[in-house]
């Protein structure tokens, strides 16, 4: 639980920010105080997350000993060389902070510049599980977290931009090459028609699309490894399935109840949570698919307080924000607290080692 109430403490630093009487440009910049809590729990853990103990035990060994067959994209290895010289070449506990660091610095850029309410998408980055994941899929964490700040540019239209955040991205984890798809989605409103067809296409795809899956991502080199591997098989979690299907359709309904709803130009991120629903449904056709999904869900962050913002009635409100937080707060649920997919808990600090707890 020690996320949930790092998490509400954020939240609760965000509103008092929120309610000081300055000006509102300010305040913004202000705001990256109450993303401090969330960033120092990441960075001063200690064997947290799965990937912590594969990067200390084999990748970053590999990596300093110039194994080639180890894969670190160009900027994740210069933060690791940096990390480990900052410990005087004796433990990695700086690159997995110097790594945190760098996520949560883009999460906050993401969060400060594009959501109507920081208090609610600081609580939806751990309730979503975004946070969790971090914890161990760090690199390509990292690159997403990078390409949702370049969102605020692209929604603009400033493809420009936008690109070389992708291509920054990139070079922490060569996957985020993938949101290039991001571009064209700025030019297009697709119908519900449209979403319909694409919906039948990919529960198609889910029941006899492998084949065709594993050749593209050989073809374009994208998850390739992981194709006729022990985490290409075909299973999948039901509960991301379940979530971004509910998630989907809650929105789809508030947005088409014109009696409740204000239009507003959000049609970047509906299209993304369009994408989002459709790598669900595919997800046993693909590979790790959680880990493509997580490529895609952290839209929710902030269009979920988007969608609440453009509600009209103000009890309305309420009630949604409430169902939103019941929806996903089962999912962290299943997910941390249950299975602990990620091997988060329990929550171990640097401190640890030392014998000072925490």
């Amino acid at each position: 639980m020690i996320y949930i109430y790092v998490a509400l403490l954020s939240a609760l630093i965000s509103f008092f920010i929120y309610m000081l009487p300055i000006q509102e440009r300010l305040k913004y910049k202000i705001q990256l105080i109450s993303f401090i809590p969330l960033t120092i729990l990441g960075a001063i853990r200690y064997y947290v997350g799965i990937d912590y103990t594969t990067y200390s035990k084999f990748q970053l060994p590999q990596l300093f000993a110039s194994f080639k067959n180890v894969k670190f994209e160009f900027l994740s290895e210069q933060v690791a060389h940096l990390g480990y010289l900052l410990s005087g070449r004796t433990n990695y506990f700086w690159i997995f902070a110097l790594f945190h660091v760098i996520f949560m610095l883009f999460m906050a850029w993401y969060i400060i510049k594009q959501s109507p309410n920081i208090p609610l998408s600081l609580f939806f980055l751990v309730l979503t599980t975004f946070f969790a994941f971090s914890l161990s899929g760090m690199r390509q964490a990292i690159g997403t977290s990078i390409v949702l700040a370049g969102l605020y540019f692209l929604s603009q239209k400033k493809v420009v931009i936008f690109t070389i955040f992708v291509g920054i991205a990139t070079l922490f984890h060569s996957s985020s090459i993938i949101y290039l798809i991001f571009i064209p989605l700025i030019y297009i409103k697709i119908s519900l028609f449209i979403q319909f067809i694409i919906f039948v296409f990919a529960l198609f795809m889910s029941r006899y699309g492998m084949p065709l899956v594993s050749s593209l991502m050989i073809r374009f080199n994208f998850f390739s490894e992981y194709v006729g591997g022990r985490f290409y098989t075909g299973a999948y979690s039901k509960y991301f399935l379940v979530l971004v299907v509910i998630v989907y359709f809650t929105n789809l309904f508030l947005i088409y109840s014109k009696d409740y709803y204000k239009e507003e130009h959000n049609s970047l991120y509906l299209n993304i949570n369009f994408i989002m629903v459709i790598v669900g449904i595919m997800m046993p056709a693909i590979p790790t698919p959680e880990r493509i999904v997580y490529m895609f869900l952290p839209i929710q962050i902030v269009l979920v307080p988007k969608i609440i913002y453009n509600i009209k009635d103000a009890q309305l409100k309420v009630i949604v924000t409430i169902l939103y937080l019941i929806i996903f707060g089962m999912f962290y649920t299943f997910v941390i607290l249950i299975d602990n997919r990620y091997m988060t808990l329990p929550y171990r600090s640097i401190f640890d080692v030392f014998g000072w707890g925490y």
